[in-house]
């Protein structure tokens, strides 16, 4: 049986900023209708396209969220970590999804459904103001991770990036630094920069103690040093 705890939700939630401003008592009421649910890696939470039904948190593991491509491929767009909440823009934007969403390990998972969202809209009428400030801000973030993908160079854009990742929830803060779970090739397909170009960046990056990186995680071990780079490169331009 899946663990349920509404202290332990909250643990897991309580770096999401947009939670952390609402109503306790309308983010407590949230959890508790919510469902949990554990997928194995690969499994298929939905596709772009399909109806909306209601949003996602991850309580355990990772996501990957792809966009579809005309010529007939996806491409990776982002990934959901622990702490997390996604499948917002469908309940936004026509009622369909926008993005397809592949666990990417085995994950745990809360899951608020459509008559879920409606009992919380009927018992806190802020609810809907609350949705759309978060899907309003999450708009926000991805038009601004396309114009740095449009003129960003790429050690600007793949500084950008990390800097983001170390600061989403699921980021894991130690003595050295900030740990993330994110691959090399990862970032490459995120960024839209090539494995190679990707590597050379990080490697240079290491040299001059930014980052660390291992298998599937890449260490920033000094943010405001990628922070300058990407500031210092936007003032260039």
């Amino acid at each position: 049986m899946v663990e349920r705890s509404r202290d332990r939700i909250a643990r897991v939630f309580e770096h999401n900023r947009w939670l952390a401003r609402q109503n306790p008592a309308m983010r407590e009421r949230l959890f508790d209708l919510a469902q949990i649910s554990s997928v194995e890696a690969g499994h298929w939470l939905y596709d772009a396209g399909d109806e909306a039904r209601g949003l996602y948190g991850l309580l355990e593991g990772s996501v990957r969220l792809l966009a579809w491509l005309e010529r007939g491929e996806y491409r990776l767009v982002n990934i959901a970590g622990k702490g997390e909440i996604f499948g917002y823009a469908g309940s936004s934007v026509g009622g369909r999804r926008q993005l397809t969403a592949v666990a990417r390990e085995p994950s745990q998972l809360l899951y608020l459904p459509e008559h879920g969202l409606a009992t919380l809209a009927r018992e806190f009428p802020q609810f809907w103001q609350a949705f759309a400030e978060f899907a309003a801000g999450q708009l926000q973030g991805a038009v601004h991770a396309l114009v740095e993908a449009l003129n960003l160079p790429p050690t600007a854009l793949i500084a950008s990036r990390l800097v983001h990742f170390a600061g989403l929830p699921h980021a894991v803060a130690s003595r050295e630094g900030i740990g993330i779970g994110l691959s090399q090739q990862e970032l490459g397909e995120i960024t839209g920069l090539s494995r190679k170009t990707v590597n050379q960046v990080l490697k240079a990056m290491e040299q001059d103690g930014y980052v660390k990186t291992s298998y599937r995680r890449i260490l920033v071990c000094n943010a405001a040093a990628l922070q300058a780079i990407v500031t210092g490169d936007a003032e260039n331009e």
